[in-house]
C-alpha cells in the first residue's frame, strides 16, 4: 500500500466506461443529476456526490410510524 497524498485533494473518479482516465472534480463539476463528464473521451459518468445534499442528516421512516 501507498500514501499518495497525507492529506484531501479533492474527489476522484475513474473512466471506467470509456479512455480509464483518473479523473479529479470538485462539488460544482457534479451536475444535479450526480454526473461528470470524461474531460478525456466525453463519456458521462455518474459519481457518488450529491451536489443538493443540504447536510442534514434525516430518520428515514418505518412503515406505520411519523416521522419527527
Amino acid at each position: 500500500m501507498k500514501l499518495l497524498n497525507p492529506r484531501y485533494m479533492g474527489l476522484i473518479a475513474r473512466c471506467n466506461q470509456g479512455c480509464g482516465a483518473l479523473i479529479g472534480y470538485e462539488p460544482n463539476d457534479v451536475s444535479k443529476n450526480q454526473c461528470i463528464k470524461c474531460p478525456a473521451c466525453g463519456m458521462v459518468l455518474w459519481v457518488p456526490f450529491n451536489p443538493t445534499y443540504d447536510g442534514v442528516i434525516r430518520e428515514e421512516k418505518k412503515d406505520g410510524e411519523k416521522a419527527e
